[in-house]
């Protein structure tokens, strides 16, 4: 069991991790962005937009923070 006030901070961190993994996404979908070095963040956001709507697995963003989280 969390001791009171932890669980807040458990998901202030969560919640800051989030914002973090969505700035990487949104600074990798920015036009002006060299695309020099591909990594893993611009291979994930490749299959995405290129996924058909009948394809079995659909990746999403959640997909590619959990990716981005692992790294």
């Amino acid at each position: 069991m969390l001791v009171s006030g932890q669980h807040k901070r458990i998901n202030d961190v969560f919640f800051k991790l989030d914002a973090l993994f969505q700035r990487v996404i949104d600074d990798h979908m920015h036009p002006g962005r060299s695309k020099d070095q591909r990594d893993i963040t611009e291979l994930v956001l490749d299959v995405m937009h290129k996924q058909g709507k009948d394809d079995y697995l659909k990746l999403t963003v959640d997909h590619l923070k959990a990716l981005i989280s692992i790294k």
